[in-house]
């Protein structure tokens, strides 16, 4: 939405004067009725009694016209001069407000985040396609494909190491800084101590890499190889033999990749590194999302998945085949023409290696993962011996080790990726503690709401009445269960798509559609509902005008999630459903669901982000800004969204105990991750022991609970972002009421808050510590900045895309948008 302008401040040229039509004497109209003066005239000059009084009245009349011809030439021309000026104050703005501080200047910020910058694309070739400022033959020069050797990993993790010491060193005086800046080097050192936000997979010392695709293919190098390819070697467009011969060669990568992944998973076997049975199950569900054709079609799918498209595109070839002579040469070298080797090319070094892995997994790897009773996290990794099949083979000691003899140790892996979620220092026995706190603190009012509803005083009683209602038939949207045919594997072959559930899951597709309605309700119920906690309008504008519509996700592990649209809405933002619920609903958690996916959660901090609050400077500091996702902020505000926001600030759970049993089970089901989720693969904690803490708090024993606790054996950590996220801006927005006291905005807070985008715990902390210090003193130096930010652009920053680029220009690779999950 554009910025308002100031009343009665001009905004295009025509209301200084150029081009306007308006005559003197309905000028002079005009300024009469704004100033309320009237002619000095006597009656009878302007009736013209006597010749001589005309001739003066004329003469009066003249110079009058004269005069107001003068001022509004001058007043012309004074507008002419500042609408030439406007633009110049505003590159001088905007000059002033990205512009380096003296104290970025003085320790040399941007000369770190310039190294920070260089060595992402060093260490990750792969993603080269994505930098800015970058040209095509840069791109040809230093692309290389993933490369997921564990000599690479070792390489990689000791120069970030490096880099992170570095990081920690720097000198920097925080308070001189602009808030860009500061944010900037927040995120840098918390990007970098993660391996550059690649939290799985990455850290050699982690040992993680050894264990396959987790449930959701997420933040996992093996699951974009697709995109890689797709960014990437759009650029690799032949004009020669030659040049073919290079593409050839980029594609071979392509197969090491994926033969070197499943060494590394074999070497995991041998190591004591598997994930358990259902997890591989599910993993195999994670990694069909990326590579979906290749997965139900075999190898020849390769040919319909959507990453090789252009490559595979006959205007692909159209330079070398126009080329009689290069074509001739290919022919004559290779004994088929261009086309025919390029799909060859396809299927053998991309088709059938991903295969390959599909294959491993369902047929070798599976046999060696073991059952939840032997293992049910990184806890009690490495395992001591081989299971085949579930058993123990005692003939078959694990090594424990690394490929370079450093001891595996399940529980440091946790240690060092569980940070990246928490986005703060908490060690796993804190998080496993705050569970325990919140757990304690909301349980009874879920007694309480059972209370209300059965109308028993008696805790045992009415637990028990009130749960059986919970398990009635029309808190689902589906009256009955669905048929097997829907929901086997063949099913999740066949229905991947509106079009083809309507053909082959029907009824499912009929129930489904009584969920979107439910859902689309609630989002128009609970938008309006905000509208006093957040800037609508004006400079300070906190939500996203792009709309939001709901659909299906087609993943048999898919939850529901939330999927943004970045800055331009090239297209709706959306709430996806899951499709292959065992049942649909509970029709009384919609609300809460809704709030955390849609407004005031994740479509209004995610979008909200894409559409105000990203770095519109460009440069280094809009790179560190776009590189990396803060998942406890994220995750944080939305179930912020859901409680306090919604639960306790809106009347909307009025009358309606079922629904606020809904919002509060929520809150428990994120206290209870906490304990879960460290306990796994930290304190021991068994999966049975997981399903139990579900089934005694959550009241939950359903195909869901199943799910999410295999979710968090399989994505370890993500879970623990939630509640933490929530606790620590409740707790920001209790320091600030309590600070401001009556001052207190919460439109103000929010804005503060939403407008550091996306960025660790620790920054906002410092962030709303400044507001509030700023708002008691406005004096305090950099105050502006924080009160009265410098106007930002209405339109998003130009990705000006791959210099040199003449064919995808108008479609640059752009990096893909996150599922947030529920």
């Amino acid at each position: 939405m554009a910025e308002s302008q100031e009343p009665g401040s001009p905004t295009t040229l025509e209301a200084y004067g150029e081009g306007n039509e308006m005559s003197n004497v309905a000028l002079l109209e005009k300024e009469d009725k704004k100033s309320g003066s009237v002619s000095m005239l006597p009656a009878v000059a302007i009736k013209g009694s006597s010749k001589k009084p005309f001739i003066s009245c004329q003469m009066i009349l003249l110079a009058v016209a004269v005069v107001l011809f003068v001022i509004g030439f001058i007043l012309l021309i004074v507008g002419i001069v500042f609408i030439t000026k406007t633009p110049e104050c505003q590159k001088a703005q905007k000059e002033d407000t990205c512009a380096p501080s003296d104290e970025a200047k003085r320790s040399g910020l941007y000369d770190l985040l310039e190294k920070l910058h260089s060595s992402y694309y060093e260490m990750y070739p792969n993603k080269i396609a994505y930098k800015r400022p970058v040209t095509v033959e840069e791109i040809r020069r230093k692309y290389r494909a993933h490369d997921p050797s564990p000599a690479t990993k070792r390489r990689t993790t000791d120069r970030i190491k490096a880099l992170l010491k570095e990081v920690d060193e720097f000198k920097v005086d925080n308070t001189k800084l602009k808030p860009r800046e500061a944010k900037a080097l927040a995120q840098a050192r918390f990007t970098v101590k993660y391996m550059f936000g690649k939290p799985y997979d990455m850290n050699y010392y982690a040992g993680d890499y050894m264990l396959g695709p987790n449930l959701w293919c997420m933040m996992q190098p093996i699951c974009t190889v697709g995109g890689d390819i797709s960014a990437n070697l759009r650029y690799f467009r032949p004009n020669s033999t030659a040049d073919l011969e290079t593409l050839r060669n980029k594609l071979m990568e392509i197969n090491s990749t994926f033969t070197q992944y499943i060494t590394n998973l074999r070497y995991g076997v041998n190591a004591g590194m598997v994930r358990t049975v259902e997890q591989c199950k599910r993993g195999i569900n994670g990694l069909t999302e990326s590579y979906p054709s290749i997965a139900f079609k075999g190898a020849l799918g390769v040919y319909t998945e959507n990453f090789m498209g252009e490559l595979l595109d006959s205007k692909f070839l159209s330079s070398l085949m126009n080329n009689t002579d290069e074509a001739n040469k290919w022919r004559a070298k290779y004994g088929k023409t261009a086309s025919e080797s390029l799909r060859e090319f396809a299927l053998e070094y991309v088709g059938e290696p991903i295969d390959n892995l599909f294959r491993y997994l369902k047929d070798e790897h599976a046999k060696y993962c073991v059952p939840d009773t032997v293992s049910s996290g990184l806890a009690s990794l490495p395992l001591p011996y081989v299971y085949v099949n579930g058993t123990a083979d005692k003939s078959r000691p694990t090594t424990k080790k690394l490929p370079t003899g450093e001891a595996l140790d399940g529980k440091k892996a946790y240690e060092m990726s569980v940070g990246y979620f928490t986005t703060n220092d908490f060690t796993p026995d804190q998080i496993y503690e705050l569970g325990y706190k919140m757990l304690n603190k909301l349980y009874p009012q879920v007694l309480a709401i059972a209370r209300e509803v059965s109308g028993k005083t008696n805790d045992t009683e009415a637990k028990k009445l009130f749960q059986a209602r919970l398990k009635a038939p029309d808190m689902s949207y589906n009256q009955q269960p669905f048929p097997a045919n829907e929901s086997d594997e063949d099913a999740h072959r066949l229905c991947r798509s509106d079009g083809a559930a309507m053909i082959f899951c029907p009824t499912r597709w009929r129930e489904i559609q009584k969920w979107f309605v439910k859902a689309l309700e609630a989002i128009s119920l609970l938008d309006p509902r905000t509208v006093n906690m957040f800037y609508f309008t004006g400079p300070k504008i906190t939500t996203p005008n792009c709309p939001i519509k709901v659909g299906a996700d087609y993943n048999p592990s898919a939850s529901a999630n939330y999927e943004s649209s970045g800055a331009s809405c090239l297209q709706s933002c959306r709430y996806n459903i899951p499709f292959f619920s065992e049942n649909y609903g509970p029709v009384y958690e919609e609300m809460s669901t809704c709030a955390h996916e849609a407004r005031p959660g994740h479509h209004t901090q995610v979008q909200g982000l894409e559409e105000h609050f990203r770095d519109k400077c460009g440069g280094v500091i809009s790179w560190v800004d776009n590189i990396n996702y803060y998942v406890a902020f994220t995750e944080g505000w939305g179930l912020y969204a859901e409680n306090p926001l919604v639960g306790e600030d809106t009347n909307v759970y009025d009358g309606i105990p079922l629904e606020k049993y809904g919002m509060l089970k929520w809150q428990i089901w994120r206290a209870l991750r906490l304990i879960v989720d460290s306990g796994l693969h930290y304190k021991n904690l068994t999966r049975a022991d997981a399903l139990k803490l579900f089934a005694d708090f959550a009241w939950d024993t359903s195909a869901l609970a199943e799910l999410e606790v295999t979710r968090y054996q399989s994505a370890f950590g993500q879970a623990t972002s939630y509640m933490i996220g929530q606790q620590q801006i409740v707790q920001l927005r209790q320091y600030a009421e309590k600070e401001l006291g009556k001052d207190f905005s919460l439109k103000e807070f929010h804005y503060q808050l939403l407008s550091q985008g996306s960025s660790p715990l620790s920054h906002l902390k410092n962030s709303i510590e400044r507001y509030v210090s700023c708002a008691k003193d406005k004096t305090i130096s950099g105050c502006s900045d924080v009160l009265d930010p410098p106007k930002r652009r209405t339109r998003p920053t130009e990705d000006k895309g791959v210099l040199g680029d003449y064919i995808y220009r108008n479609n640059p690779p752009r990096l893909p948008m996150l599922k947030h999950y529920v």
